[in-house]
């Protein structure tokens, strides 16, 4: 399964260096079958609500890395 943390990170590089990275994902969604997105958008709010927890810990002190 594709890790939405990655496809985020690749998609926001590339919205930064391309103008068309837009239409890029798009048609990579599209590439998709109907079920895949559901799950790709999915494991993509996980992935950010994780992220913002441990970006909230790491802020407030709770983790030590």
């Amino acid at each position: 399964m594709v890790n939405g943390g990655l496809i985020l990170y690749w998609f926001g590089v590339g919205l930064q260096k391309e103008k068309f990275a837009g239409l890029t994902m798009s048609l990579l969604m599209l590439s998709f079958a109907r079920a895949e997105i559901f799950h790709v958008l999915a494991y993509m709010a996980m992935d950010l609500s994780w992220h913002t927890k441990l970006n909230k810990g790491l802020v407030q002190g709770q983790f030590h890395i």
